[in-house]
């Protein structure tokens, strides 16, 4: 990929440590020295599917020390890591400061969710930040699997690439995400290309068959309630 007439300036490093480690050793090489704000974001998700300023506007205008796309309740509250926005003085600190010097390169993926996107909600909530997402979810589920609907309706312009590639959660309507891409206005066939499917092929989402009481599960914890409704109702 050419960076080239992009401003864009490329850092080398091993590959470890997962987003909070490149997080890491970007903020030790100074790259955010002077910014007066740091969007930090990972390669997680597609899009933005639908225009991506109207969410930066609506939240930049709230004057928050730091804000996310998914504000959500899962092992208490903090904001979804792959895409927060923070004032360099939240960012610098000192709470927030140590979550971010660790050795991600020594963790595993769980670990680093641990010790990374939770304890830095941790160390908002300590240095008493103010900070709040573009959708907020009061359920202790993932919000970007088991609401990924109401996410996209609320403002947020993307989709997990783990729902669409493995569906890891079972979600019983992961397979229209195709119809909601179509429905604002992003092909569907870029999500394809990016999980290899070729010449035209299209992505297929897995759909594991749900027992009754999967299906009940995700009714009770989704705020997706007329999808899961309708899985349910699939039975």
């Amino acid at each position: 990929i050419s960076l080239t007439g992009l401003q864009v300036t490329p850092h080398l490093r091993p590959n470890a440590g997962f987003d909070f480690g490149a997080w890491r050793d970007l903020l030790r090489a100074g790259v955010a020295d002077g910014a007066g704000r740091v969007l930090l974001a990972n390669d997680s998700v597609f899009g933005p599917i639908g225009p991506l300023s109207p969410a930066i506007d609506r939240m930049r205008a709230q004057d928050l020390d730091a804000w996310g796309m998914v504000e959500s309740r899962e092992h208490g509250r903090h904001l979804q890591s792959w895409f927060i926005d923070f004032a360099a003085p939240a960012l610098a600190a000192p709470a927030v400061a140590r979550v971010f010097d660790q050795p991600f390169e020594a963790m595993g993926k769980r670990e680093v969710v641990a010790r990374g996107e939770l304890a830095l909600g941790a160390a908002m909530r300590a240095e008493g930040l103010r900070f709040a997402g573009v959708a907020a979810s009061r359920r202790r589920a993932n919000p970007m699997h088991y609401s990924w609907r109401s996410m996209l309706a609320a403002g947020v312009p993307f989709l997990k690439a783990e729902l669409v590639r493995d569906n890891p959660w079972r979600i019983g309507w992961a397979h229209i995400w195709r119809r909601e891409a179509e429905r604002r206005g992003y092909p569907p066939e870029r999500i394809d290309a990016a999980l290899g499917a070729s010449d035209g092929r299209r992505w297929t989402t897995p759909m594991p068959r749900l027992s009754a009481s999967d299906r009940i599960h995700q009714l009770v914890v989704t705020e997706d309630r007329s999808s899961a409704l309708a899985a349910l109702l699939r039975l």
